[in-house]
């Protein structure tokens, strides 16, 4: 049975592909090797005979690849693919630290005792009257890098004999010594909007965040704290090191 109306068949590839395989090739042969910058996009658009739209497609795809990595404001890099991220999310460890671990070089923070609302006693899993709110800035030299959102119950604040007028060591509890204590935790990813809002004034145009929702348990399986991590989507690195 013969098809009606149909269309030629063409194996052209089209003209982004055929420069991300080309650049493909260069990274794998050498001629950017590990570590290199690339040239500037204008540069490289005019050495590959190609307009800047099919270039950035193409470079795009090697993001995604994870062959490149783009630092702000400097270009892009040869990536190691090699290369195994030791601080990653297959063990209890702050997402931070696993995800964002070299893009981030200090940190400032803010902590209030706050009334609780259902969502959070939901949270939580306690009917609590008011909760320890955490606020954590993530800064690299000036630019903002990322945010956490975290809700603690006194129930935490208890069990782990916690001062609160001590908010550097509740902080430091909260991104550290919680993950030696805690016997799990639940991650969830997804693309975010509301992190996009909360730091606007932060972040440059067309810049997306990716939230980490994350909950960490006890031993008796309470959540001991709950937090949002909001990072920006281009810094954040999810690589998870799986066994058989």
């Amino acid at each position: 049975m013969e098809l009606q109306g149909k269309k030629e068949v063409t194996h052209k590839k089209l003209a982004h592909v055929q420069v991300y395989e080309a650049l493909y090739k260069m990274v794998e042969d050498g001629t950017f090797p590990v570590g290199s910058r690339l040239p500037a996009e204008p540069k490289l658009a005019k050495m590959l005979g190609v307009s800047r739209m099919t270039l950035r497609q193409a470079l795009d795809l090697l993001h995604d690849d994870g062959k490149l990595r783009k630092v702000r404001g400097a270009g892009n890099f040869v990536a190691d693919g090699n290369k195994i991220v030791s601080s990653s999310l297959e063990k209890l460890t702050h997402p931070m630290a696993g995800c964002m671990g070299e893009e981030f070089d200090r940190t400032t923070f803010e902590l209030k005792i706050e009334p609780s609302n259902d969502y959070e006693k939901e949270l939580l899993n306690l009917d609590t009257p008011v909760i320890v709110v955490i606020h954590i800035w993530y800064w690299k030299g000036t630019e903002l890098t990322g945010y956490t959102f975290g809700v603690m119950s006194p129930h935490t604040v208890t069990k782990y004999q916690l001062d609160l007028n001590k908010k550097e060591e509740v902080v430091r509890f909260a991104q550290t010594e919680i993950y030696e204590k805690a016997e799990r935790s639940q991650l969830r990813i997804h693309p975010n909007s509301a992190g996009t809002s909360i730091l606007t004034e932060y972040m440059k145009e067309g810049e997306q965040m990716t939230m980490v929702q994350e909950k960490i348990y006890d031993e008796e399986l309470q959540p001991i704290l709950c937090n949002k991590h909001y990072m920006l989507t281009d810094k954040a690195v999810f690589e998870i090191n799986t066994h058989k």
